[in-house]
């Protein structure tokens, strides 16, 4: 049987469209099962066999399929770094996977962009070059090295506070607190996919701060437009101060940024500043964790807080509209990136989160009418 064929059997039994087979080229799987592309790379067909729900090995079994001789196994894939896909199964295990395209096309071109930010794809790992071999992997299996970025708002989503009735035992919503009711400390939040009111907790707190990461993004994104005052840097000065003092401090504390006169007396946190206390017309800080800066340059920072004690420095207002294929500094694009991934990890939790209270309710009306069936009874 050739592989064709065998594709086409498993795809009619499972009730499958060919685009199923193969989202991103439809094509491509036609063409393989009346016979046009009789021997498609390895590659090819394993994404094929995951979307058929069969091993790779079971779709080549009986078929006359060989690996395709001359064509190099540097990489087998090429993935994104900034788009994830997050899926929470019923247990509540987050497993998350980075959207995977196949290296080479078996028309022979490269996939070099992400299709949905532009930014180059990775192939291999940043620290030893080992190259990337499996559509699921995390870390590189030459140096043991994570490819891809951590989620940065866990303790934001997950960590919560509740209340409890001491009498009844009940959850109590926090404006209705009495004097008969305990609190619970601070506590990690894991029952999300098992009970309603942690479920609602969850998908709150990725609503506020999906809110937050949308600002964000309609000041960075060049593709967002974002006009929020006619006075120059009025409406971003706030947005960029809390987003490197307070939502990602914890990764621009390690450098400084600089700011023109013009751009520190038209920002809606600081003014005054003069050629007194500028080098070359421009003024160097480093983030407050109240996200009000602290000058590095302050003459009573002078002795304990300066440039030197940083791993570098970039322009603060350059965090706007950011085209990470031509910016130049790496502190800006690899906190970009960074950034992109939690916005694409949020969207995705919070569609998940939102699934799963559809279950929970749908659970819950089944849980009701039983009952009701028993007393009726």
């Amino acid at each position: 049987m050739n592989i064709g064929d065998k594709i086409k059997k498993i795809r009619q039994e499972k009730s499958l469209s060919q685009e199923n087979v193969y989202p991103s080229n439809q094509s491509l799987v036609s063409q393989i099962e009346k016979g046009v592309n009789k021997n498609p790379t390895e590659q090819t067909l394993r994404i094929m066999a995951g979307n058929l729900e069969v091993t790779f090995d079971e779709l080549i079994e009986g078929t006359d399929w060989e690996i395709p001789r001359n064509v190099s196994r540097k990489s087998d894939y090429a993935f994104s770094q900034t788009e994830c896909v997050p899926n929470i199964d019923d247990s509540g295990e987050i497993k998350t996977r980075m959207k995977s395209y196949p290296l080479v096309e078996d028309t022979g071109e490269h996939n070099k962009f992400d299709p949905d930010t532009g930014y180059n794809l990775l192939t291999e790992c940043k620290s030893c070059k080992r190259a990337i071999q499996h559509p699921n992997q995390k870390h590189c299996i030459g140096c043991g090295e994570k490819l891809f970025n951590e989620y940065s708002w866990n303790e934001r989503v997950f960590f919560g506070s509740r209340y409890i009735d001491d009498v009844t035992g009940q959850i109590v919503d926090g404006m209705e607190i009495y004097s008969d009711t305990v609190f619970e400390s601070k506590r990690y939040e894991t029952s999300y996919t098992l009970d309603i009111y942690s479920n609602n907790l969850v998908a709150e707190n990725l609503s506020i701060l999906l809110r937050e990461l949308n600002e964000i993004d309609k000041v960075v994104n060049p593709a967002v437009p974002y006009t929020p005052s006619h006075i120059m840097h009025k409406g971003t000065a706030d947005i960029l101060m809390k987003l490197v003092g307070k939502q990602y401090y914890s990764y621009f504390r390690r450098f400084y940024f600089s700011m023109t006169i013009d751009e520190v007396n038209n920002s809606t946190t600081m003014s005054g500043a003069t050629e007194d206390n500028t080098t070359d017309g421009l003024m160097h800080f480093h983030s407050g964790k109240d996200h009000v800066p602290i000058g590095v340059l302050d003459e009573s920072h002078k002795e304990m807080d300066t440039t030197d004690y940083y791993d570098g420095g970039y322009m603060l207002y350059d965090l706007r509209d950011i085209n990470p294929n031509k910016c130049k500094n790496d502190i800006i694009v690899n906190w970009w990136i960074l950034f992109k991934r939690d916005l694409s990890m949020t969207k995705g939790l919070l569609k998940e989160v939102l699934r799963h209270q559809k279950r929970l309710l749908s659970l819950a009306d089944e849980k009701a009418d039983d009952k009701s069936k028993i007393e009726d009874a």
